[in-house]
């Protein structure tokens, strides 16, 4: 399968919160990586991140760019929040052999508010699968963030 028809069944099973749909793209050895560094190995710990992102109404992504490689993709992504915040984003997706998600990684966009120092590393840390208190480190980390517009994976 090519890597768009793959993001595009992702992002499809995203916004209808359809979680069979979405374990089935991902290969059972998948990796999952968050903005802040946190991993799920494994089609069972990934699930179980999806279904507490759903829990917690997670965001409404919705993809502005593609860079698409042979067995990879990365896309750019507007995600509307429940509040009604937009966060920038980009997933890189590595699909193995078979077109299934083998490693995923999420990145944050930091904002660029003014020139100055480059951004600080994050000194906050999540215990345990807290897809919620990940997002807020995000946003945290991008209102720290000062200089470069970079994407982060703190």
């Amino acid at each position: 399968m090519d890597p768009t028809a793959v993001t595009e069944r992702y992002f499809a099973s995203i916004r209808a919160r359809d979680l069979d749909a979405l374990v089935h793209i991902y290969a059972d050895d998948a990796s999952f990586t968050l903005p802040n560094g946190k991993q799920f190995a494994g089609v069972a710990a990934i699930r179980e991140l999806h279904r507490s992102v759903f829990a917690a109404g997670g965001p409404v992504p919705t993809p502005v760019a593609r860079v698409v490689g042979h067995h990879s993709i990365a896309v750019e992504i507007e995600a509307r929040l429940p509040d009604g915040s937009v966060r920038h984003t980009a997933n890189f997706y590595e699909l193995n052999a078979q077109g299934r998600i083998q490693r995923l990684s999420v990145y944050c966009k930091s904002l660029i508010d003014k020139p100055g120092p480059s951004p600080q590393p994050a000194t906050d840390t999540v215990s345990n699968a807290d897809p919620a208190r990940a997002m807020a480190l995000c946003e945290k980390q991008k209102a720290r963030s000062r200089g470069l517009g970079v994407f982060t994976n703190v």
